[in-house]
Parts: C-alpha cells; sequence; structure tokens
C-alpha cells in the first residue's frame, strides 16, 4: 500500500512564493526603459533593435505572470482538496478508546 503526505503548510507557502513571483512578473516592462537607448546611443544598432526585444522580453514576463497564477490557484486548489480528503476520512476513535481503557 503506498501513502501520500502533504504538509498544508509547505503547499501554503508554495502558493504564496508563486504569487509573489506572478506579482513581480507582472510588473517587467522593458519597453519603457528601451525606449531612451536611441537617444542615448545616437546611430547605433541597438537603438532598432531594442523596441523590438523590449516587445518580448515584456510578452514573455506576461506569459510568466499568467503562467505563475495558474500555478498559484493550481496549488490552492490541490491544498483545497486535500484538506477536504483529510476531513472526510478523519476517524473519531473516541468511542473505541473510552472501550478499551476500561
Amino acid at each position: 500500500m503506498s501513502e501520500l503526505r502533504v504538509d498544508p503548510s509547505s503547499v501554503e507557502e508554495a502558493a504564496s512564493v508563486a504569487g509573489n513571483a506572478r506579482d513581480e512578473a507582472a510588473t517587467v516592462k522593458l519597453g519603457d526603459v528601451l525606449d531612451g537607448v536611441g537617444s542615448a546611443m545616437p546611430g547605433g544598432d541597438a537603438a532598432g533593435s531594442a523596441p523590438t526585444a523590449a516587445g518580448s522580453v515584456d510578452a514573455t514576463a506576461s506569459k510568466l505572470s499568467e503562467a505563475l497564477g495558474g500555478y498559484q490557484d493550481a496549488l490552492n486548489g490541490a491544498l483545497a482538496s486535500y484538506t477536504a480528503t483529510d476531513q472526510r476520512t478523519d476517524v473519531d476513535f473516541s468511542a473505541f478508546d473510552a472501550l478499551v481503557d476500561e
């Protein structure tokens, strides 16, 4: 027989960390920073590439933020499921203990 043990506090912590990472990824806005590359380096090759690179990084950060939010939701859902299952399978042995202790 196999056994699955879940430490609820670890799952809660993992969900919290995922949520914090989601929030951080959502703040990535490289486009705002790289808009000044052209004026900072006039005539440089980077000026033409900067908006494309910024757009790519911003899009990736947005996708990452969405994925981390989904991961957080999955962890919270798993924790709720584990907790509900644990509560359904909890057995009250107090009546049995009372008989055995007599």
